[in-house]
């Protein structure tokens, strides 16, 4: 209809009339070019926000996952401390009391933590994107965190798998330990070799990587704790902030 009117105009040569309907084409071209950008726009902050929610729903089940992993490591630092408190005060330290601490001591537990809607967020590129300049400041302080907790852990993991295992493998009786513990006693047999305390008592290396399961389940424990403090700060920050 306008390119017929258009035509129409050129042909009886009425150059105001042409003028004016190019500009009623240039502005209608340019409203359907912005209406199509807001629209794009729209639907990519209404899908960015969809995934900052998705996480925030996952920060708030991973509370669940960060209260048993920091009972575990108190756990941890509670009975390396009363094993070497013991060991250090001398007097009876019988084997049946003995053996579950020394075995509680150097269990491990990796914290191996991963979050499905954070990848996604970065994959997407969905970050950089968000306009709230506290909340990807936040977004960028918590993904240092988890690097940072996720490089501990492995660091401290293998400490204790190459460094404290193989000293108390050696110090102690750890065949008969691993009886006392109803998961594992039928793996090994009990009383092949004599409980002596004193001699475990006397054993300097044993000591040295007792104490540094001691300081390895505070360091994890310490690491994860200031993880969930930027965490529940992230949660809230999520909630509050306009993308």
């Amino acid at each position: 209809m306008l390119f017929r009117r258009v035509a129409q105009h050129v042909k009886a040569q009425n150059w105001t009339a042409v003028g004016i309907d190019f500009v009623i084409v240039v502005i209608g071209v340019f409203i359907g070019i912005q209406v199509a950008n807001w629209n794009d726009a729209r639907a990519e902050n209404e899908r960015i926000a969809a995934q900052l929610e998705s996480f925030r729903t996952e920060l708030i089940l991973a509370r669940d996952d960060f209260a048993t992993s920091q009972a575990y490591y108190a756990d941890r630092i509670e009975g390396v401390s009363i094993l070497r408190r013991r060991l250090e005060e001398g007097g009876d330290f019988p084997a049946d009391e003995f053996n579950p601490l020394v075995v509680s001591a150097i269990r491990g537990g990796s914290l191996n933590m991963a979050f499905p809607g954070y990848e996604e967020l970065t994959t997407t590129g969905a970050i950089s994107k968000v306009s709230d300049k506290r909340l990807r400041g936040l977004l960028h302080d918590w993904d240092t965190q988890l690097t940072l907790i996720n490089n501990t852990d492995v660091v401290l993991e293998d400490a204790r798998a190459n460094l404290i295992i193989p000293v108390v493998l050696e110090g102690t009786n750890f065949g008969n330990a691993l009886q006392a513990d109803e998961r594992y006693m039928d793996l090994t047999v009990a009383n092949r070799f004599e409980f002596d305390i004193e001699e475990i008592r006397s054993n300097r290396n044993l000591d040295g990587a007792l104490a540094m399961r001691q300081l390895q389940a505070k360091q994890q424990l310490n690491t994860l704790n200031a993880f969930i403090g930027i965490t529940e700060a992230l949660i809230v920050a999520l909630h509050e902030a306009d993308t």
